[in-house]
């Protein structure tokens, strides 16, 4: 199986790989090693490995229980996350229990796990798109002037656009999820955007 340097993730992601592997000394306290310690057993059920204590390198299966209870924590308008079985009740409860402690994952934790697709299905990890509007749903334009209006001035004039560029150009990551959920930006894939072809009519 493949390896991942710990040296390039952030120090709470670190953090969370040591709640995994029941080796981190930091969070030796109150319930969140005793959630993590019934994730990781209902995890090996479905087959999943961990780096040896100590390792200076994550497996990917630990990049995909990483990455899921980022998005866990969050909630994201382009996709969701489904665990099957009993994985998903506990891995909501560790993702809460780290929010309750302050302890967010990076988003970039969600976005690595478009890459690991098949390696998390393994692990009963989907990620599921989410629905696009229903056409005969109405398209709510923003109103001229407004910040909404400038972003989607700015995404019809490039086309695809990422969220990155957006938020250069001054719009939140929050903005972009409304305006996805107006149906007036539509996702083309993690982290990309364009307009609608209804707001393009007009």
């Amino acid at each position: 199986m493949r390896v991942f340097s710990l040296s390039r993730l952030t120090s709470r992601e670190r953090h969370v790989i040591g709640l995994l592997r029941g080796t981190d000394p930091v969070f030796a306290t109150g319930t969140l090693p005793d959630l993590f310690d019934r994730l990781r057993i209902a995890a090996n059920t479905a087959g999943y490995r961990a780096a040896p204590a100590g390792s200076a390198y994550a497996t990917r299966h630990e990049l995909c229980f990483l990455g899921a209870l980022a998005g866990l924590q969050r909630g994201h308008a382009d996709l969701g996350i489904r665990l099957g079985g009993t994985l998903h009740p506990i891995a909501l409860s560790c993702a809460r229990r780290l929010s309750q402690d302050s302890l967010f994952l990076p988003h970039a934790a969600f976005v690595r796990l478009t890459g690991m697709a098949d390696t998390c299905r393994e692990l009963s990890i989907i990620l599921v798109p989410a629905l696009r509007p229903s056409r005969r749903q109405s398209i709510c334009l923003p109103n001229p002037g407004t910040l909404q209006a400038k972003a989607l001035h700015f995404v019809q004039e490039r086309g695809t656009t990422s969220t990155r560029d957006l938020n250069d150009y001054g719009i939140s990551r929050q903005v972009v999820s409304l305006m996805h959920k107006r149906g007036v930006l539509e996702r083309v894939r993690l982290g990309l955007y364009r307009a609608t072809r209804e707001t393009m009519r007009g």
